[in-house]
């Protein structure tokens, strides 16, 4: 008896997991790398508002810009959730390339959400560790990108701003 509760509960986990990779891949996750593209700025969108550093852009002639550029081209599809529904206030970037396409970044999350039997749910959130999503329109992408996921936890802080 114990063989066969063990045996449901292992079959009940492949099962969670292999959904959770189909659910993944149904959001875009898929194996494309993020195109190669000149960003021309990117802009802090993200944080809690009236966060000092919100709002920050850097263009085209700062450093940072490259860097992120280089990340973003070197960072590898990962599957896993790529939409939270509210969960705190992420720091987030909005990068624009040279044909004006709008690509936004920021910390990927892993969320589990329970309901009660009366009705009432909770939701969890935590970070991903050196992962983030990249979304162009609604299209959604989650990479593994060590650089830029500490970049948007800390890093922007300390790099050189251009006037707002």
């Amino acid at each position: 008896m114990k063989r066969l509760i063990v045996m449901s509960g292992v079959l009940a986990i492949a099962f969670l997991l292999t959904a959770a990779a189909v659910r993944a891949d149904e959001h875009g996750s898929g194996n494309r790398k993020i195109p190669g593209e000149e960003v021309a700025s990117v802009k802090l969108v993200g944080g809690k508002p009236g966060d000092e550093l919100r709002g920050t852009i850097w263009t085209k002639d700062d450093p940072i810009i490259a860097q992120m550029t280089g990340w973003l081209q070197a960072a590898e599809p990962v599957p896993g959730q790529t939409e939270y529904g509210r969960h705190g206030y992420p720091m987030a970037a909005e990068l624009t390339t040279e044909h004006q396409q709008k690509m936004r970044v920021e910390p990927a999350y892993d969320c589990v959400s329970v309901t009660n039997p009366d009705g009432s749910g909770m939701k969890t959130c935590t970070p991903a560790e050196n992962e983030i999503v990249v979304s162009r329109g609604q299209e959604k992408q989650r990479v593994i990108s060590p650089e830029m996921y500490e970049w948007l936890l800390a890093g922007y802080q300390y790099e050189h701003r251009a006037a707002e």
